[in-house]
């Protein structure tokens, strides 16, 4: 099964709500960097950076990944 983040979603929602990608990047304990990664899809990140963005958006994993199959 192959899948993908839905950054613009995310991305509007972040603004939307006054998130930043430093406040996921606490929550998560992860960097910034880590954060961006994902944001940029280079990378599906750790464990900790999608329910980090779930839960300060106050969203389900579903409602940010896109299924491409």
């Amino acid at each position: 099964m192959k899948f993908r983040l839905d950054v613009k979603k995310i991305r509007y929602m972040m603004i939307e709500k006054g998130i930043t990608i430093s406040d996921i990047a606490s929550y998560g304990c992860v960097t910034r960097q880590a954060v961006s990664a994902v944001l940029n899809g280079r990378s599906l990140g750790k464990v900790c950076v999608l329910p980090a963005i779930c839960e300060l958006l106050k969203v389900s994993m579903q409602d940010i990944v896109i299924n491409e199959d």
